[in-house]
């Protein structure tokens, strides 16, 4: 995917950031920044998960172009990553397992939120789930509901992961 340019305008100020969306590479310090980053957001929700969880993740994305997992990051126009989505058949969220696949793991460093880096690195996954063949895709999420209706998703139960409650989600793809 070539680079994107998005744009939204908080605080009154217009910004702009340049985006590539691309296969999560080989280069081992972009991965254990990635996997420290979903380690550190997720082990609410998983608490037996480590970095090397995320790395072995990443390794199996890594195999194969057309199977699941599929792991993608946001590159920034000077370089930096600056996001994460992930692709699963299984996003281990007890009663949902007949469900697949999944948008999981979706993580903007803060300092570029709100500029269209999450629409982005959804738009992929979700352009990918359907080019594998999927009709729907599901994802799960604590807090944002509002944003993925935003973004036609709707929200189809109520799950419970590590003793608290999310949201669960589907979009027609």
């Amino acid at each position: 995917m070539g680079l994107r340019a998005r744009s939204c305008a908080p605080n009154s100020a217009r910004l702009k950031i340049l985006l590539k969306i691309i296969p999560i590479p080989l280069d081992p310090v972009i991965r254990n920044k990635v996997a420290s980053w979903s380690h550190r957001a997720w082990s609410i929700d998983f608490p037996g998960d480590t970095e090397q969880t995320y790395l072995d993740l990443y390794e199996q994305s890594s195999h194969n172009a057309t199977s699941l997992p599929y792991v993608c990051v946001a590159i920034a126009d000077d370089g930096a990553v600056i996001g994460t989505a992930t692709l699963v058949a299984d996003d281990e969220l007890p009663g949902f397992e007949d469900l697949n696949p999944w948008l999981a793991a979706v993580w903007v460093e803060p300092e570029h939120r709100s500029v269209g880096v999450a629409n982005a690195m959804v738009n992929h996954i979700e352009e990918k789930a359907a080019a594998l063949g999927y009709k729907n895709l599901i994802l799960y999420t604590h807090d944002q509901q509002d944003w993925y209706l935003r973004h036609h998703w709707e929200i189809i139960g109520v799950g419970s992961l590590a003793h608290h409650a999310v949201t669960v989600m589907q979009k027609a793809l």
